[in-house]
């Protein structure tokens, strides 16, 4: 959770320009958490834990313990675990993880943006984290926006059967999929009534229920409910994500060329010309992301086919780095260059 969810959620807090009170925070739990952790793996993997003690600790305090091995060992502060924010988390954690099984499903990739998050809970407490903590779970899964689903039968109609056939299915066709489906799965039982006045009690495992999904919309469901992305793709949208995937073949990039992580870079690009419409589109959010001071586009026709290409005429008297990356479908190829 510290490297994969923390980390990654906050990266902006660590990279902003301002030196405030929020960046400070995102640090200091930062450390908090590493010193922490390197006391706590110290039975497990000795002489890094000691490595991450002496750079951290006794590097900036003389006065501590001159190894981690001579310090005691954490004991958890339980006035400092906020109950509720980590039942919210935990709750955004869980639709998330549903979402992306969801976008797996559909085999839309992460960096492509969607529209929107749809969610389903009979759990108040799901639903009144996802509103609380909804721009965490949007930018989680990549999508515009995040919306209680009220009814899954909008996106996700139900097909009912009795695993005995007869009169039971004409009944059963006449009740609502969504409600009985509903009952099914909170292990209740479904009562049908013959024509004679006779009564039925179907229980959830004589129930064959089939979820099936309207087009435009993947689901998943799970423990908390049925989370569905909205998947219809806009231009916009897909020019969006033809530019995050430029961004990380960029970063990928940088780093084969041995750019360190903070350097400053110029692009030069040469592309097709649907792909430098994309580019030009997002060029602030490119410059951002990559640290680039600027972005020199060259459009060319039937460049996506092209295996080498040169990117640009510039003589090289500054340390430069040449490579063809995708971008969508597009091959693209770019020239970077140390500021």
């Amino acid at each position: 959770e510290l490297s994969n969810l923390y980390i990654r959620r906050n990266r902006r807090r660590f990279w902003k320009s301002d030196i405030d009170r929020d960046k400070a925070a995102a640090y200091h739990t930062l450390y908090e958490c590493l010193v922490a952790v390197s006391k706590l793996l110290t039975p497990f993997v000795p002489f890094i834990s000691e490595v991450i003690y002496q750079n951290l600790v006794r590097s900036i305090d003389a006065n501590a313990p001159e190894s981690v091995h001579l310090t005691d060992y954490p004991v958890m502060d339980e006035r400092l675990i906020d109950a509720e924010l980590a039942r919210d988390m935990n709750a955004v954690l869980e639709v998330v993880k549903l979402g992306r099984a969801a976008r797996s499903e559909a085999s839309v990739k992460t960096r492509q943006p969607l529209p929107a998050v749809l969610v389903y809970s009979r759990e108040p407490g799901v639903m009144d984290a996802v509103t609380r903590l909804k721009d965490q779970a949007t930018d989680e899964l990549n999508v515009k926006d995040g919306q209680p689903l009220t009814d899954p039968g909008d996106v996700l109609p139900y097909t009912i059967r009795p695993k005995k056939m007869g009169e039971l299915r004409a009944l059963l066709e006449k009740e609502d999929p969504a409600s009985v489906a509903e009952r099914a799965d909170a292990g209740k039982s479904v009562a049908l009534t013959f024509a004679d006045g006779a009564t039925a009690e179907l229980e959830p495992e004589d129930l064959l229920i089939d979820l099936s999904k309207r087009a435009g919309y993947a689901a998943a469901q799970g423990a908390i409910g049925t989370v569905a992305l909205d998947t219809a793709l806009t231009p916009e949208l897909l020019q969006e994500g033809l530019a995050r995937d430029f961004v990380r073949g960029v970063q990928d990039s940088r780093k084969k060329a041995g750019y360190q992580i903070d350097d400053h870079i110029r692009i030069s690009v040469v592309a097709d010309p649907e792909a430098i419409a994309a580019l030009e589109a997002f060029r602030a959010y490119i410059m951002t992301e990559t640290l680039a001071d600027t972005i020199e586009t060259w459009s060319a026709t039937g460049a996506s086919d092209q295996i080498e290409a040169a990117v640009n005429d510039e003589p090289d008297s500054f340390e430069a780095y040449e490579d063809q990356i995708e971008a969508g479908h597009h091959h693209v190829q770019i020239r970077l260059a140390r500021v």
